[in-house]
């Protein structure tokens, strides 16, 4: 078995359609930077620590983005698949080292979705407070059984949402994108 065998470099033809136009592209643009996580633990963070320096790092983050971005364009115009950092890694340094980037981006998938999914579970529990409904403890909360609470259920009946939402194809999940980048 050799963990380093490499993709072939030969076009395949995808059976895939193109989806995204300019309007759901900056929709997904926007809908990913301000985000929920922006509101909740970074805003706090930037708000209560960093004062002046949050222009910097939102310079410096720029920068990232921007090379990050100049990276992918060089490296689709030179592979003539479509694919992400996994079939990138995999046609160029080999099976191995592309295992090792899927695992981190699933990783860094997962971080992300958590804190997201706990910021909306907060803004949801605040908004059924308006109406008076709260939830038992047990089910309010990360696991502290000190404090009883066991589960936070609202961010995982929203995980369960977003992925039902997922599987029912790529243009709901557009259209819901944008309608939640015009609220916010």
């Amino acid at each position: 078995m050799d963990i380093f065998r490499k993709a072939p470099m030969t076009q395949k033809r995808s059976f895939l359609q193109r989806r995204l136009g300019l309007a759901e592209l900056i929709f997904l643009g926007v809908g990913s930077i301000v985000g929920t996580g922006i509101f909740t633990i970074t805003g706090v963070g930037a708000a209560q620590y960093a004062g002046p320096a949050i222009t910097i790092s939102i310079l410096i983050a720029a920068l990232c983005v921007t090379i990050s971005a100049l990276f992918f364009a060089e490296f689709s115009s030179r592979l003539p698949h479509s694919g992400g950092v996994y079939r990138y890694l995999y046609t160029v340094f080999g099976e191995y080292p592309a295992w090792i980037a899927g695992w981190f981006m699933i990783i860094e998938f997962a971080g992300a979705i958590s804190t997201a999914a706990s910021g909306w579970g907060e803004y949801l529990k605040a908004f059924l407070k308006t109406f008076g409904i709260s939830l038992p403890t047990a089910l309010s909360g990360p696991f502290n059984p000190k404090n009883g609470t066991y589960i936070d259920i609202v961010p995982v009946i929203l995980l369960f949402f977003v992925t039902a939402l997922v599987l029912l194809g790529v243009q709901t999940v557009l259209r819901f994108n944008s309608i939640l980048v015009i609220f916010k």
